[in-house]
């Protein structure tokens, strides 16, 4: 089941991607394309890059397979949504060769067409910056490294910005970090998406994020308007203390643009505690506390302790912020990631 179809007059239509963006329903995606018929392109694309293969079967099944698919409506049960609209091949496609992966596997089609709207969130986020889903970045090394991270945001000048990595499905700690830290030698920044059945169960995972001062989110789909949502995520030894009227407000996957912005401002700036809910504003982050030490460094305790601690590490020959953070870990010294990147803009203005 594909995400998204190639029509007759080039244009391609994503329901889907529509729906889980908030931009209609589920009813309203069912009565607009029902009956729509067009061409898969992501057996397209598998057609093409599989041309000049030497298999010859698999070169004659991608040249006759029929590649066209016919919207299936989502499935409402008292206007919940079951299952999310999708577009299907003929019966007895999906079992040749010439059907692509993400067609034979309905997770990755909706893991796909979430992606396409944490991309729109990340292009309004980084607007002077291109926005490449499912890039492949290569590390320099002996041998060189490849990684494809779900999301890369580079500048106008190709720089590295940062990438997002989108998780529907578990993986262990050690895999989860080592493939942070593999993105964060390329990436400044990175951000993850847990789903909300992986967010419950990556507590060591979300515990290590935080302990960098890394921001992270918990995502799901609502059953009822379909929309993909999301909120910050904290970690699992932090205890939410919700406001004294409503509740912690949930927010669409766009208005997490302010949020994720807005983070750091001076708690002044932010709605009181007991100012109610409205739904019409920004993503309102409730307050937390630690119930124990998140780790068992101290934090050196004056800004120019930490920029002596960085120094040390640059002459270490540490020079990402990241590297020079693991580094001082390694000594002994806790040192949160931003106050890290604080003291390399201070020793770059002034040099010893």
């Amino acid at each position: 089941m594909g995400y998204k179809a190639l029509l007759s007059d080039n244009s391609t239509v994503q329901p889907a991607v529509e729906v889980l963006a908030n931009r209609l329903s589920p009813k309203q995606a069912n009565s607009t394309y029902k009956g729509t018929v067009g061409t898969c392109p992501h057996c397209l694309a598998l057609r093409a890059e599989n041309a000049f293969t030497d298999n010859q079967f698999l070169q004659a099944a991608l040249r006759e397979a029929d590649l066209t698919v016919f919207y299936k409506s989502a499935h409402l049960v008292d206007d919940v949504m079951k299952r999310l609209m999708h577009f299907s091949h003929r019966p007895g496609f999906l079992k040749t060769d010439a059907a692509c992966l993400l067609c034979r596997d309905a997770n990755l089609a909706h893991h796909a067409a979430a992606l396409e709207v944490i991309a729109e969130w990340a292009a309004k986020k980084w607007t002077d910056c291109s926005v490449e889903s499912e890039l492949t970045v290569v590390l320099p090394g002996t041998p060189p490294e490849k990684f494809a991270p779900d999301i890369s945001i580079y500048s106008r000048e190709g720089t590295p910005v940062a990438c997002i990595e989108y998780q529907r499905s578990y993986e262990s700690y050690d895999h989860f970090t080592r493939r942070h830290e593999t993105r964060h030698r390329q990436f400044n920044e990175v951000l993850w998406f847990f789903d909300r059945g992986v967010y419950n169960r990556a507590r060591a995972h979300r515990r290590y994020l935080d302990e960098r001062s890394e921001p992270f989110f918990k995502c799901w789909t609502d059953p009822q308007s379909g929309q993909l949502e999301a909120e910050h995520g904290v970690a699992p030894d932090r205890v939410w203390i919700p406001p004294t009227q409503g509740k912690p407000d949930q927010c669409s996957l766009a208005s997490l643009i302010n949020a994720f912005e807005g983070r750091n401002e001076p708690r002044r700036n932010r709605p009181a505690d007991d100012t109610p809910i409205n739904r019409s504003l920004p993503l309102q982050i409730g307050r937390y506390r630690r119930s124990a030490p998140a780790s068992r460094h101290v934090a050196p305790p004056s800004s120019q302790t930490v920029e002596g601690h960085v120094r040390l590490a640059l002459a270490a020959g540490h020079t990402h912020p990241f590297t020079i953070q693991c580094h001082l870990e390694g000594v002994g010294v806790g040192v949160p990631l931003h106050r890290v990147k604080e003291a390399l803009e201070a020793i770059k203005t002034t040099p010893a």
